[in-house]
Protein backbone atom coordinates (compact mmCIF):
# COMPACT_ATOMS: atom_id res chain seq x y z
CA UNK A 1 0.00 0.00 0.00
CA UNK A 2 1.44 3.13 -0.90
CA UNK A 3 0.56 5.75 2.09
CA UNK A 4 -0.15 9.51 1.83
CA UNK A 5 3.65 10.19 3.22
CA UNK A 6 4.91 8.86 0.14
CA UNK A 7 2.75 10.84 -1.69
CA UNK A 8 2.29 13.92 -0.15
CA UNK A 9 -1.14 15.67 0.17
CA UNK A 10 -1.09 17.40 -3.40
CA UNK A 11 -0.41 13.57 -4.68
CA UNK A 12 -2.78 12.15 -2.86
CA UNK A 13 -5.58 14.68 -3.82
CA UNK A 14 -4.55 14.45 -7.72
CA UNK A 15 -4.92 10.96 -7.52
CA UNK A 16 -8.12 10.54 -5.60
CA UNK A 17 -9.77 13.31 -8.31
CA UNK A 18 -8.31 10.80 -11.10
CA UNK A 19 -9.56 7.77 -9.15
CA UNK A 20 -13.41 9.75 -8.41
CA UNK A 21 -15.13 7.62 -11.12
CA UNK A 22 -13.73 4.62 -9.78
CA UNK A 23 -15.96 3.84 -6.82
CA UNK A 24 -15.72 4.37 -3.09
CA UNK A 25 -13.33 1.19 -2.45
CA UNK A 26 -10.73 2.32 -5.04
CA UNK A 27 -10.94 6.19 -2.91
CA UNK A 28 -10.85 4.68 0.38
CA UNK A 29 -7.48 2.97 -0.25
CA UNK A 30 -5.79 5.58 -1.60
CA UNK A 31 -6.96 8.33 0.96
CA UNK A 32 -6.65 6.27 3.99
CA UNK A 33 -4.54 8.90 5.98
CA UNK A 34 -1.12 7.29 7.21
CA UNK A 35 -1.16 8.31 11.09
CA UNK A 36 2.46 7.88 11.62
CA UNK A 37 1.64 3.73 12.65
CA UNK A 38 3.76 1.16 10.93
CA UNK A 39 -0.39 -0.64 9.98
CA UNK A 40 -3.27 0.37 8.66
CA UNK A 41 -6.66 -1.14 8.65
CA UNK A 42 -8.54 0.06 5.33
CA UNK A 43 -12.05 -0.18 3.88
CA UNK A 44 -11.37 -3.83 3.35
CA UNK A 45 -11.14 -4.35 7.31
CA UNK A 46 -7.47 -6.28 6.44
CA UNK A 47 -4.52 -4.69 8.16
CA UNK A 48 -1.45 -3.65 5.47
CA UNK A 49 1.34 -2.87 7.04
CA UNK A 50 4.10 -0.38 5.86
CA UNK A 51 7.08 -1.56 4.48
CA UNK A 52 9.12 1.85 4.27
CA UNK A 53 12.05 2.16 6.39
CA UNK A 54 11.64 5.66 7.39
CA UNK A 55 12.18 6.97 11.21
CA UNK A 56 8.38 8.15 12.16
CA UNK A 57 7.17 8.01 15.02
CA UNK A 58 3.47 7.62 16.94
CA UNK A 59 3.90 11.09 18.52
CA UNK A 60 4.27 14.34 17.17
CA UNK A 61 7.82 15.09 18.67
CA UNK A 62 8.93 17.74 16.14
CA UNK A 63 10.16 21.13 16.66
CA UNK A 64 7.62 24.18 15.45
CA UNK A 65 9.27 25.40 12.18
CA UNK A 66 11.62 28.68 13.19
CA UNK A 67 9.43 31.52 11.55
CA UNK A 68 8.91 35.21 11.87
CA UNK A 69 5.78 36.62 12.14
CA UNK A 70 4.88 40.85 11.69
CA UNK A 71 2.06 42.76 11.01
CA UNK A 72 2.46 45.29 7.43
CA UNK A 73 0.46 48.52 7.60
CA UNK A 74 0.37 50.98 5.18
CA UNK A 75 -1.41 54.97 5.64
CA UNK A 76 -4.46 55.59 5.25
CA UNK A 77 -3.85 57.82 2.20
CA UNK A 78 -2.11 53.97 0.54
CA UNK A 79 -3.96 54.11 -2.72
CA UNK A 80 -1.55 51.21 -4.95
CA UNK A 81 -2.25 48.26 -6.07
CA UNK A 82 0.10 45.44 -4.62
CA UNK A 83 1.71 43.37 -7.16
CA UNK A 84 4.70 41.39 -4.94
CA UNK A 85 5.79 41.71 -1.14
CA UNK A 86 8.88 40.60 -0.31
CA UNK A 87 10.65 40.13 2.91
CA UNK A 88 14.81 40.01 3.65
CA UNK A 89 16.52 40.43 6.36
CA UNK A 90 19.23 42.56 7.14
CA UNK A 91 22.08 42.21 10.44
CA UNK A 92 22.36 45.73 12.32
CA UNK A 93 25.76 46.52 10.64
CA UNK A 94 23.83 46.73 7.54
CA UNK A 95 21.04 48.82 8.53
CA UNK A 96 19.68 50.79 6.73
CA UNK A 97 19.30 48.49 3.94
CA UNK A 98 21.72 49.21 1.33
CA UNK A 99 23.30 46.15 -0.91
CA UNK A 100 21.84 42.52 -1.09
CA UNK A 101 20.90 41.40 2.36
CA UNK A 102 21.80 38.87 4.47
CA UNK A 103 19.30 36.46 4.28
CA UNK A 104 16.27 36.51 1.81
CA UNK A 105 12.84 35.20 3.75
CA UNK A 106 9.43 34.11 1.79
CA UNK A 107 7.64 36.26 -1.50
CA UNK A 108 4.19 36.87 -2.34
CA UNK A 109 2.33 37.98 -5.16
CA UNK A 110 -0.14 40.05 -4.94
CA UNK A 111 -0.50 40.47 -1.40
CA UNK A 112 -4.41 41.10 -0.29
CA UNK A 113 -3.23 44.57 1.61
CA UNK A 114 -5.66 47.36 2.43
CA UNK A 115 -5.55 50.49 3.72
CA UNK A 116 -6.61 51.58 7.05
CA UNK A 117 -9.27 50.96 9.29
CA UNK A 118 -9.08 47.52 8.23
CA UNK A 119 -7.05 45.00 9.90
CA UNK A 120 -3.07 44.91 8.57
CA UNK A 121 -1.79 42.16 6.30
CA UNK A 122 -0.72 39.44 8.36
CA UNK A 123 2.43 38.36 7.34
CA UNK A 124 4.34 35.08 7.75
CA UNK A 125 7.54 34.14 6.97
CA UNK A 126 10.51 31.31 7.36
CA UNK A 127 13.65 32.14 9.07
CA UNK A 128 16.57 32.11 6.64
CA UNK A 129 19.86 30.24 7.42
CA UNK A 130 21.37 32.82 10.07
CA UNK A 131 21.96 33.03 13.79
CA UNK A 132 21.82 36.34 15.65
CA UNK A 133 20.01 39.62 15.69
CA UNK A 134 18.27 40.35 12.11
CA UNK A 135 16.35 43.20 10.97
CA UNK A 136 13.28 41.63 8.94
CA UNK A 137 12.87 44.45 6.03
CA UNK A 138 9.57 44.42 3.62
CA UNK A 139 9.28 45.31 0.48
CA UNK A 140 5.61 46.02 -0.95
CA UNK A 141 6.09 46.34 -5.12
CA UNK A 142 3.36 47.59 -6.91
CA UNK A 143 2.09 47.98 -10.47
CA UNK A 144 3.84 50.67 -12.28
CA UNK A 145 6.41 50.05 -9.80
CA UNK A 146 9.89 48.04 -10.04
CA UNK A 147 10.19 44.14 -9.99
CA UNK A 148 13.96 43.69 -8.13
CA UNK A 149 14.74 46.94 -6.73
CA UNK A 150 12.16 49.35 -5.59
CA UNK A 151 11.50 52.46 -7.63
CA UNK A 152 12.22 55.51 -5.07
CA UNK A 153 8.61 57.38 -4.59
CA UNK A 154 6.50 54.30 -5.97
CA UNK A 155 7.23 50.85 -4.42
CA UNK A 156 6.83 50.95 -0.43
CA UNK A 157 9.70 49.42 2.12
CA UNK A 158 9.61 48.92 6.03
CA UNK A 159 11.78 46.96 8.39
CA UNK A 160 11.52 46.30 11.93
CA UNK A 161 11.88 48.58 14.42
CA UNK A 162 14.72 46.59 16.37
CA UNK A 163 16.64 43.50 15.08
CA UNK A 164 14.90 40.19 16.16
CA UNK A 165 16.83 36.61 17.12
CA UNK A 166 16.87 34.34 14.32
CA UNK A 167 18.45 30.95 14.44
CA UNK A 168 17.48 27.36 14.64
CA UNK A 169 14.92 26.61 17.53
CA UNK A 170 13.49 29.93 17.92
CA UNK A 171 10.31 29.14 17.27
CA UNK A 172 7.74 32.11 16.06
CA UNK A 173 9.49 35.06 16.52
CA UNK A 174 7.32 38.16 16.34
CA UNK A 175 8.74 41.41 14.69
CA UNK A 176 5.59 43.30 15.56
CA UNK A 177 3.93 45.64 13.52
CA UNK A 178 6.42 46.87 10.23
CA UNK A 179 5.25 50.27 8.97
CA UNK A 180 5.51 50.59 5.29
CA UNK A 181 6.32 54.66 3.48
CA UNK A 182 7.41 55.23 0.31
CA UNK A 183 11.02 54.30 -0.60
CA UNK A 184 13.36 56.59 -0.85
CA UNK A 185 15.54 57.98 -3.51
CA UNK A 186 18.81 56.20 -3.80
Amino acid sequence: MVSSRELGWAGVAALALCLSGCGETAIDLVVTADSGADSDTDSDSDTDVDADSDSDSDSETDAPPDVVRAEVVVPMWFIDTPARLTTSFFSPENMPPDGPPDGVGASYEAPDITKPPEPPYELWTPQPPLEGPYYLVVTLFVVGGGTDMPVPGIDWVGESTVPIPIGPGTGTVAAGPIELHLAPPM
